[in-house]
């Protein structure tokens, strides 16, 4: 709090007057000495309170008034004798002091002085010069001058000059805070800190100095080795006798700031990554910028390392001109005026893919015969890859024609060179081939078409005989116009042809419609044109349109059927930003056929010019009406302009193009041949179409019949084995087979096989993947109509998580994720996303979403102590996805456990055991009996078993203790009698029941069925046996089984059992002496 400054208030009349209340009794009277009173108050001082001011009066004499010349005022003279009087005032600085009215003296003060009507003069802030003498003097010009002397003493009290600072000073370097002092000495200086408690008892690395000048003090704090903690407000006090004064001091100790904390990832692109951090302590200084760091995962942050700077008021940043599907590091650095941070923890991220953004390099194609064509090519520049190249498409289609350009898939396979042959083309044909790579995120461009023919070849006919008089014709197209026709033939050639029969093959299902587009119409909508099925087999009653969401949003409707004539529909009510895929089949009344390939799209507000027409080879034929569409989508509408071999076409009545952007060309001529374009553009985007069009009629070929019975019999994680019967039409030999292939939502792939084969092992094949296969046989006239197509997983599965137990191992700030402990299901694991969330939050913060399966460990670190976390992570592989969710809580600071979370269930504790009295005295009752009875069945069991050991061996049964009567050793039957040969038998399966009684060292005692023989069991004593163990001849009977042999060094122990025990002869109606097993341990004491 500051104090206010006195010296800024002005002096006013106010003020006089209240100076004048405060003293009446202080004012000096002066006057003549005849007749007027003289009363004096010398030596007095004269101290008005702080911030007021002082006024001393007197009154002017009746006498003449003095009078002014150009010298100044002028007094008449003392009268004789007269001495001056002096009248001392005291005042303290700052404050106004009145004297006795001296128009001399106002004018020599100047402006601080002022000169009242009734003779008052006032000192306006008095300074230290203002001390000193001063005269009054009354003239009137009768007698001698009347004068009065005033003493002025001005007492200083203690200030200081600033009342609040600023002191900063870097971390480290020494902090001075003076503090100077003005006023009376002596003044105490004190240093406080701001909770008004003396420095010197918190600080001892503080050292105060005092440097005392004329009229100025000097205090200086010095404070060495400034850290952040000594930041604080001290403040100097200064008191001397007439006041007091403080200033406070704001020591800041500025650092470099602590380094930004808890740096995560909140969304990754395929060139840009967004990231956010908190802010942590500034250093006590702003921060100034943010310095993001990135580099990629192999290089180094000295060397390869790139900066990004940002405002120090952001706490999130996008960092951008990333490459594609490339890995990083970032990690981030704050900066102040001091310096900057050191580096926060860095993390991982891995751009998405984007489709190649360059065609591949060097394709060549050249011919191996009439129907191979060997196309090779190297893979597009490292740095348009944009991702992992996974495969090519290879496109072909014959040069200026009507057909779609086929596509074979060529799947890149390590170390494997880049090239493949196109089989079962047409003999002595130009094709146009080109070849796109494509990664997981899409295709990228064309290569440039290379036009090559294949070689020619020799034409082979067949022909089919018979001897009779009808004849089957097999393996005919669908629902196809024939004209047949008979010739009979001799030795001398073939005679004349009967006139031709006309006759139309059945239907059959359509083949899947030819190409397929989708297009944006707007936020919510998608355009969808397909072209009709090469074959159609039949008449198209109807197209199907199917629609699925990828991204799991309900759909109104999953299926819309269309009429046959229409080849485009919209397609609305969709959600914006979300995938939906797309295919579409076509249906005779046989039946529904084969799907188009399936095509993926997603509604957005950007809409750029799309052509929904397919163009391609048109033929016509001549004075025919020709309609070319062009139906665009696009906001706004794109302009549309169509051009005829690169020349722009001006419409007249021959050519014209309707709102809708179709050519209508009337009565087409010759001169109407060639290349047609029509390009449709807006802001966002462009596309172009071309028609080929020309006169001429397409060729017709026959086909041999399809094979039989192909079914797919087995699979491995990469195989299919298949099978068939070849062809049963007769007279039609066959050049081979056609074995077409694709795994689901891929494309199909071909293999000639040779005739004589009837199975066949497709290789390379995905792993826990569905796959579709049908077979064609071909010959010189063409192929033959697919057999029905077959469809089959190769074994494996998608990834077996693991439990929580052996996945994560958990610390006090990070988790280490145990890789190896998923199971890839029979296919390799390819990548694992890691996320982590609160247990009871709701928002997943990423951690990796292109981990690799070959790293075996991966920790997961900036974790809160004793926390719980829930933890999914997802594990891809070619059979599929597995997601799975773990909770788990960190460890204490200490590394200790956290109690597990308590789990009350809504039942619990609503009516517990204790509440029921009826329970308790029935719970307690039964105990009580229980517990009785065996006492009491106890006791009695005792008393007999001790009355019977008295029976028998007449004495007290505390002598020789608890025996218990054992009729069977070791498994000896206390009835028979073991003789000759079977004497050895019947020891050995008595050995461990003799031994035990023999032994001397405990860890050599070994029973036969220890949960048998209890701690006071009996054993026979033998009494005719040598210490060397031979026996004397006596039949062994089954109480006497044993096998022992003893050692030197067991000796000892037999004879002393043996002298314990008394030695006797036994006749067969004695009774068998037993000793107990303790008695027996007594003797043999280890």
């Amino acid at each position: 709090m500051r104090r206010r400054d006195p010296r800024r208030e002005a002096a006013s009349p106010d003020a006089a007057s209240t100076a004048a209340e405060w003293a009446p009794d202080k004012a000096l009277r002066c006057q003549t000495p005849w007749g007027c009173p003289r009363k004096a108050a010398a030596g007095q001082a004269a101290q008005p309170p702080l911030g007021k001011a002082a006024r001393l009066r007197g009154r002017r004499p009746s006498a003449p008034k003095a009078v002014a010349t150009e010298e100044g005022l002028q007094a008449p003279e003392r009268p004789p004798g007269a001495l001056p009087d002096e009248d001392a005032r005291e005042a303290s600085t700052g404050r106004a002091v009145g004297v006795v009215a001296a128009t001399a003296a106002a004018a020599a003060l100047g402006a601080a002085a002022k000169v009242f009507e009734n003779g008052s003069m006032w000192i306006q802030n008095v300074i230290q010069e203002n001390k000193g003498y001063y005269i009054c003097e009354a003239i009137n010009g009768v007698g001698n001058n009347l004068s009065k002397t005033i003493h002025i003493v001005v007492h200083v009290p203690a200030k200081i000059s600033r009342t609040f600072q600023n002191v900063t000073v870097k971390k480290g370097e020494t902090a001075i805070l003076d503090c100077v002092v003005e006023g009376d000495k002596p003044i105490k200086i004190n240093w406080l800190l701001g909770n008004h408690s003396s420095v010197l008892n918190f600080h001892s690395k503080v050292d105060i100095t005092e440097e005392t000048m004329d009229f100025k003090i000097h205090s200086k704090m010095t404070l060495k080795n400034a850290l952040r903690s000594d930041s604080s407000c001290f403040v100097c006090n200064a008191t001397n006798k007439y006041g007091s004064d403080l200033s406070e001091f704001y020591l800041i100790v500025q650092e470099i700031p602590d380094p930004p904390a808890k740096v995560h990832l909140t969304d990754f692109y395929s060139r840009s990554v967004n990231i956010t951090w908190k802010a942590s302590y500034n250093g006590n200084s702003p921060i100034r910028t943010y310095i993001i760091q990135i580099k990629n995962s192999s290089g180094s942050w000295q060397g390869s390392s790139h900066n990004m700077v940002i405002d120090g008021s952001q706490t999130s940043a996008i960092v951008t001109e990333l490459q594609p599907a490339h890995s990083y590091e970032i990690r981030v650095i704050a900066e102040n005026s001091v310096g900057v941070s050191n580096a926060s923890e860095s993390i991982s991220v891995t751009t998405s893919e984007e489709a190649p953004s360059g065609p591949p390099r060097d394709v060549k194609v050249r011919a191996i015969n009439s129907e191979i064509l060997y196309v090779s090519w190297k893979p597009p520049e490292p740095h348009l890859h944009n991702g992992e190249i996974i495969g090519y498409y290879i496109g072909y289609c014959v040069r200026n024609s009507t057909e779609s350009v086929h596509y074979k898939t060529f799947e890149v396979i390590p170390g494997m060179d880049l090239h493949t042959k196109l089989t079962n083309l047409l003999k002595f044909t130009e094709y146009s081939i080109t070849v796109q790579a494509y990664n997981r995120a899409g295709t990228g461009p064309h290569s440039h078409n290379i036009i090559v023919s294949t070689d020619e070849d020799d034409l082979q006919t067949m022909e089919e005989q018979t001897s009779e008089n009808k004849i089957e014709l097999l393996d005919l197209i669908p629902f196809c116009n024939y004209s047949i026709e008979v010739k009979a033939y001799t030795r001398k050639g073939d005679g004349a042809a009967s006139n031709p029969v006309f006759c139309r093959t059945q239907e059959d299902v359509p083949s899947e419609p030819e190409d397929i587009k989708a297009l944006i119409m707007d936020s919510r909508t998608i355009l969808l044109s397909w072209k009709p099925p090469r074959y159609p087999n039949g008449r198209i009653r109807k197209y199907k349109v199917y629609v699925k969401s990828l991204d799991g949003v309900s759909l109104e409707r999953d299926q819309y059927d269309l009429p046959s004539e229409q080849t485009y529909y919209s397609i609305s009510h969709l959600v914006a930003h979300h995938r939906y895929e797309f295919w579409v089949t076509a249906s005779t009344i046989v039946g529904e056929g084969s799907s188009s390939r399936h095509v993926v799209q997603s509604a957005v507000n950007h809409v750029p010019a799309r052509i929904a027409s397919f163009g391609g080879h048109v033929i016509t034929v001549w004075k025919e009406e020709l309609k070319l569409p062009c139906l665009t989508v696009g906001q706004p509408n794109p302009h549309i302009q169509w051009k005829k071999n690169a020349k722009r076409i001006h419409e007249d009545n021959h050519l014209q193009v309707n709102s809708e952007g179709t050519l209508h060309i009337a009565s087409v001529q010759i001169t109407d041949a060639g290349n047609y374009s029509c390009s449709a553009e807006n802001i966002f985007g462009k596309e172009e179409i071309q028609y080929i069009v020309s006169v001429q009629e397409s060729r017709i070929r026959g086909v041999p019949s399809a094979p039989t019975n192909f079914q797919a019999s087995s699979s491995t994680t990469a195989s299919v084995y298949v099978e068939w019967q070849p062809p049963t039409a007769m007279g039609s030999s066959i050049k081979g087979y056609y074995l077409h292939f694709k795994r689901e939502f891929g494309e199909w792939e071909q293999i000639s096989i040779p005739a004589h084969e009837t199975s066949y092992t497709v290789r390379g094949l995905q792993c826990g993947t569905r796959h579709q296969l049908y077979l064609q046989a071909f010959n010189q006239l063409g192929k033959s109509s697919p057999t029905p197509i077959v469809s089959l997983h190769t074994q494996g599965a998608a990834p077996v998580a693991p439990s929580n137990f052996d996945l994560i191992h958990v610390n006090s700030t990070s988790i280490a994720l145990n890789i190896t402990s998923w199971r890839d299901g029979g296919c390799p694991i390819t990548s694992f996303v890691v996320e982590y969330r609160l247990k009871h939050g709701t928002d997943w913060t990423l951690v990796s979403n292109n981990l690799k399966a070959e790293q075996r460990e991966y920790f997961v670190l900036d974790l809160n102590p004793e926390t719980w976390y829930t933890l999914r992570m997802t594990a891809h592989n070619s059979a599929g996805s597995t997601v799975s969710t773990y909770d788990f809580v960190t460890l204490t600071h200490s590394g200790g456990f956290v109690a597990p979370e308590l789990i009350v269930h809504s039942e619990y504790g609503q009516e517990g055991l204790y509440s029921n009295m009826g329970i308790i005295i029935t719970t307690v009752a039964s105990l009580i009996i229980v517990g009785v009875s065996s006492l009491g069945f106890f006791l009695y069991m005792k008393k007999k078993h001790e009355t019977y050991l008295a029976n028998k061996y007449g004495g007290k049964p505390s002598e020789i203790g608890l025996v218990a009567d054992m009729d069977n050793v070791g498994g000896c039957d206390s009835t028979s009698t073991v003789r000759g040969n079977n004497m050895k038998a019947a020891a050995v399966m008595c050995q461990s029941a003799q031994e035990a009684a023999f032994l001397s060292t405990p860890s050599r005692v070994s029973f036969g069925c220890r949960e048998d023989i209890s701690p006071y069991a009996t054993f026979l004593v033998p009494n005719h046996i040598n210490i060397d163990g031979s026996d004397k001849g006596s039949p062994l009977s089954s109480d006497q089984c044993f096998h022992y042999q003893p050692s030197e060094r067991s000796s000892s122990s037999i004879q002393s059992v043996q002298m314990k025990i008394p030695s006797r002869t036994r006749s067969e109606n004695e009774v068998v002496d037993w000793i107990p097993l303790h008695s027996l341990h007594q003797s043999n004491r280890y």
